[in-house]
């Protein structure tokens, strides 16, 4: 199983980064943020082809750290191969720091088939993939989704993530979540194919049920709906 996985934060209230974090880097390290959304997209892979089954978001209706970081912990005991976009860098980094704050225990994220860089078996960091890891300048996931088809961003982004939390735009929130990880399904399908790794019908299949997926899902269907989805090229149609 894959699961295309991808979390949203805000500022931990309890550990403020300091002034100079701030300036430094306008991303603070991973101590300083606080989980409040967690999703995944499944690809189950088949004989020349992947399934997409359904997406999930952790925690289900909840916003706090702890239940959603259990319901992601029980996910992981099957040891799926994760996909991210910067996880490396952010997402598991910061599950990781909420794990040591709840005392729960995630053992696959400190495997080493999920811990070493360059390898792809247990997670792919598709930012250093595509960059190859970090020979060439590292993309932004809406620039790669837009490029293949997809619509990339549709209004929101991480800069919306705090406002749309204290509003209380909780459904907002996780179907943002959701559609970024479906759209990072989506290009690592694609890549698979350019690598040879599928065959075109393979691919055919592959992102035909990723489309199925998306249409039959509330949270995903402003995806196949947006003006910039563009489903030929996604489908590799004539």
């Amino acid at each position: 199983m894959i699961i295309a996985l991808d979390i949203e934060t805000i500022r931990h209230p309890d550990v403020p980064p300091s002034e100079k974090d701030l300036v430094e880097d306008r991303c603070p390290a991973a101590p300083h943020h606080r989980i409040v959304a967690a999703a995944g997209v499944v690809l189950e892979p088949q004989t020349g082809w992947y399934e997409a089954t359904r997406a999930v978001t952790f925690g289900e209706e909840s916003v706090e750290e702890a239940g959603i970081l259990e319901h992601l912990a029980r996910a992981l005991r099957n040891r799926p191969k994760l996909l991210t976009w910067n996880g490396d860098g952010f997402d598991l980094r910061v599950i990781s720091a909420a794990a040591m704050e709840h005392g729960i225990q995630i053992p696959w994220l400190f495997s080493r088939e999920v811990t070493y860089r360059y390898g792809v078996d247990g997670h792919e960091d598709m930012q250093d993939t595509t960059s190859q890891y970090g020979a060439a300048r590292r993309g932004k996931q809406d620039a790669w989704a837009r490029r293949i088809g997809l619509p990339g961003k549709m209004g929101v982004d991480g800069g919306d993530v705090a406002a749309l939390f204290e509003a209380g735009n909780y459904d907002d929130l996780r179907a943002y979540n959701v559609q970024d990880c479906g759209q990072l399904a989506g290009i690592f399908l694609r890549r698979e194919y350019v690598a040879g790794r599928l065959t075109l019908d393979g691919y055919w299949k592959s992102a035909g049920s990723l489309v199925a997926l998306f249409e039959r899902t509330e949270a995903l269907r402003p995806i196949v709906e947006h003006e910039r989805f563009n489903r030929k090229r996604f489908l590799l149609e004539e």
